[in-house]
């Protein structure tokens, strides 16, 4: 019972910051992409490919990790990446628009002569300093190894971070990981990773 109850306070703070208004400046700017397909923005739990937007809601990147995460909603789950990327059979272009705002991203078609000529991307942030990346390959490998000389290479994981994790969204606390640690033990099933999910934090707060 205990646990609904701090479930149902949790998913009642996210609707009220969700209806809440602040005083706010933003800024946009719209690029013009050749690419008939567009890929990028994660972190959602819709399609792979970027949809237009002409007649739903804008793409948001805001790490505001929504309960419950309905299928094929455009909006960012746990984190979100404002970077999109074109593809087509003979070029391939992105787009790193590098602002940590609340941003919003619409798609549109791009049309001459009402035949498709690529798509419209057009970025709207809240806040932050106006700062974008443009880059171009003749491939989508190329293309990758080309942002990352921007943002970084990937680094190789842990060796642990391959094995099993236990990860479950509820109230815990360090005498609940060392029971769940023993148990694992006691039964002889392999255990790398226990995570202690935001319930550990003070009101639910990690920083």
């Amino acid at each position: 019972m205990e646990s609904e109850v701090w479930l149902g306070d949790w998913i009642n703070k996210i609707k009220q910051e969700a209806k809440a208004s602040y005083p706010r400046e933003s800024f946009m700017m719209s690029f013009y992409m050749a690419s008939e397909h567009l890929y990028g923005l994660p972190e959602r739990s819709t399609t792979y490919k970027l949809n237009v937007t002409s007649e739903r809601l804008p793409y948001r990147l805001f790490a505001i990790d929504k309960f419950p995460h309905e299928e094929f909603d455009p909006q960012g789950l746990y984190s979100g990446i404002p970077y999109v990327m074109g593809h087509s059979s003979n070029h391939d272009e992105g787009i790193m628009w590098m602002n940590a705002a609340d941003t919003y991203v619409d798609i549109f078609e791009d049309k001459v002569k009402g035949k498709p000529n690529g798509k419209i991307v057009n970025f709207l942030s809240e806040g932050g300093m106006l700062e974008f990346f443009i880059i171009a390959s003749t491939s989508p490998k190329r293309l990758q190894k080309r942002l990352a000389t921007v943002t970084g290479f990937q680094a190789l994981p842990p060796i642990f971070s391959l094995g099993f994790h236990y990860s479950k969204w509820e109230e815990t606390s360090a005498a609940r990981i060392i029971d769940l640690n023993e148990k694992f033990e006691a039964y002889g099933f392999p255990l790398d990773v226990l995570w202690m999910d935001i319930g550990h934090t003070f009101e639910n707060k990690y920083f």
